[in-house]
């Protein structure tokens, strides 16, 4: 029995429809999928803002009441300082204000949880000008550091003491 051309042509239409049908379906899961994930990632960024949001609310709330104790403001620098201390405690988990980290640098790059961490990093100092009152060359000397999350101790940028300053010069203000 043979089949007219119409009939083949029919069926082949026919099984054409069915993986268009079969493909649409898969595209639809397919973008379900992507838009649940979507939401999921939605939902985590919102939680983690809601997080650093309450972290900060709490920061700002003990640093009044630390204000409140003292009564009232004093020295940006004891102010910190006493924050700080207050926070994270004097000789407590994280050691003493003054005390330095013992985490190497690079230590924390790469998360094992594929986000991206903030970083600071410092390319150079440049004086721009001085004032009357110094001259050329300048010893710079002391120390800058910051501190991080990781272990709230000081990561020092800059450290120099009076007998072994950095020299910067007139013609090379770039360090």
């Amino acid at each position: 029995m043979h089949s007219s051309g119409g009939e083949m042509e029919a069926v082949e239409k026919a099984m054409r429809d069915k993986r268009m049908e079969e493909r649409e379906k898969r595209e639809a899961v397919m973008e379900e999928r992507m838009a649940k994930k979507e939401k999921e990632e939605e939902a985590e960024k919102a939680k983690k803002a809601a997080m650093i949001k309450a972290a900060k609310e709490f920061v700002e709330a003990t640093g009044r009441k630390i204000l409140e104790k003292r009564g009232g403001p004093q020295d940006p620098w004891d102010q910190f300082r006493g924050f700080w201390t207050s926070v994270w405690g004097e000789g407590g988990y994280f050691g003493k204000f003054e005390d330095e980290t013992t985490i190497p640098s690079m230590r924390f790059t790469f998360s094992g949880d594929g986000s991206t961490k903030n970083t600071l990093q410092f390319f150079s100092v440049k004086v721009a000008e001085i004032d009357q009152s110094l001259q050329w060359p300048l010893d710079v000397y002391g120390f800058f550091s910051v501190r991080d999350v990781v272990d709230h101790k000081r990561n020092m940028i800059f450290s120099c003491d009076r007998d072994n300053c950095q020299t910067i010069s007139q013609e090379v203000r770039h360090y």
